[in-house]
């Protein structure tokens, strides 16, 4: 039988909540889906947060019957003011009978272009089931455990290079990546241990970006050369 994929009408609105208390990451926080009354509609809340000013850059939808996929992606600015935004996607005709499969792949982007193609800060993805008709809204909490304990530190900070990155007492070793402002990928090691000291000569002033990979969960931190 031929398979028939339909592309879902997407709405999103976006709110912006700036914050500087507290720890945070790159990725998505709670997911809530709700039907929208008189309608075959859901409404998919999708709140993210950041180290960083950012917003939604894109987003798309596809199904098939009842396994439906969807892409969204954000752009970090790096001015650095944590914030939490919430999106609002509308799942047209999706709320009718039977499961409904949809897997959330989410990616978080810097660099000097607003873009789905920037590098990548971080990447989730996230599956969840509904049984449909809904008639209440449920919400998924969801959370970026492996730094939850304590946030990784650089020091010092700002430095000429030479500099040392604390990882969380749960966490033996790491893989770190290294970005100048524009996107490219100055410096890799993959496998550092806390607190090794790492000297990168002749760096020019400015601000860089250290990508911390443990497992596959990441966390950006920012260090300024003098």
């Amino acid at each position: 039988m031929k398979k028939i994929y339909l592309l879902l009408f997407v709405v999103f609105f976006q709110n912006i909540i700036l914050s500087q208390i507290g720890g945070c990451f790159d990725g998505i926080s709670t997911i809530t889906f709700s039907p929208i009354e008189e309608t075959n509609d859901i409404r998919m809340t999708i709140e993210s947060q950041s180290c960083d000013v950012h917003y939604m850059i894109d987003s798309n939808i596809s199904s098939n019957n009842s396994e439906h996929i969807i892409n969204v992606c954000y752009l970090n600015t790096g001015l650095n003011l944590q914030t939490s935004i919430t999106n609002n996607l509308i799942l047209s005709n999706i709320n009718i009978s039977g499961e409904q499969n949809i897997t959330l792949n989410s990616s978080f982007h810097f660099g000097n272009e607003a873009n789905c193609s920037s590098p990548i800060i971080s990447s989730d993805t996230f599956n969840f089931v509904l049984s449909t008709p809904m008639i209440a809204s449920r919400q998924f909490i969801l959370s970026n455990s492996v730094f939850d304990e304590k946030k990784i530190s650089l020091y010092p900070n700002p430095n000429n290079g030479v500099f040392n990155i604390e990882l969380p007492s749960q966490i033996d070793n790491a893989q770190l990546n290294i970005f100048d402002i524009s996107g490219k990928k100055i410096y890799s090691n993959e496998n550092y241990s806390s607190d090794d000291t790492i000297q990168i000569n002749h760096l020019a002033k400015g601000l860089y970006l250290v990508k911390v990979i443990v497992n596959d969960t990441s966390q950006i931190v920012k260090f300024l050369v003098n």
